[in-house]
């Protein structure tokens, strides 16, 4: 009797639900208003670093929303899931490993694609603390990201290397 990748559906889950989060982020009101709560979080202490952090989030949302490529790249991961599930039902697992780790790789680029609006938004920034405090948090984010995929990528090559060949495909 076959075992079920539990790990490619829990890999599959936590995606889609990244993917659902990333197109409500998309589609989401494009309306920036910095409330008391998030300034005390941020350490934003004056009212320049107030308007600036708006300034910045306001011109992040255009940088984000408007390339096409970035919308048919997030589409592309939604597809690549979806084809994942599809051969899991199948029970092909070599070719659900294989459009997961397109979806991986969709992934990182998008991480970077966001990495560079960042920095290309930080240009209203005058202040130190605030410029330092966006580079970090892009480049935290960024590491994260690439951290997290190879992680994926390591469990998916490590369960398909290690499985049995009779179990590659029903």
């Amino acid at each position: 009797m076959k075992k079920n990748p539990i790990y490619m559906y829990v890999l599959l889950a936590l995606s889609t639900m990244g993917t659902l989060l990333t197109a409500q982020s998309f589609f989401g009101l494009a309306k920036v208003e910095i409330t008391d709560e998030t300034a005390a979080s941020l350490n934003l202490t004056t009212a320049i670093e107030r308007e600036e952090y708006k300034a910045f989030l306001e011109k992040l949302i255009v940088a984000l929303r408007g390339p096409i490529a970035w919308l048919l790249l997030s589409l592309l991961i939604g597809g690549l899931i979806a084809v994942g599930y599809f051969f899991l039902s199948k029970k092909d697992i070599v070719k659900a490993t294989y459009a997961y780790m397109g979806q991986i790789g969709a992934f990182v680029l998008i991480s970077l694609h966001n990495f560079w609006s960042y920095r290309s938004s930080m240009s209203v920034i005058t202040t130190d603390k605030l410029r330092t405090l966006i580079q970090a948090s892009s480049l935290y984010a960024l590491v994260l990201s690439v951290v997290v995929a190879l992680v994926y990528l390591g469990i998916l090559l490590y369960k398909l290397k290690n499985r049995p060949a009779g179990d590659l495909q029903a």
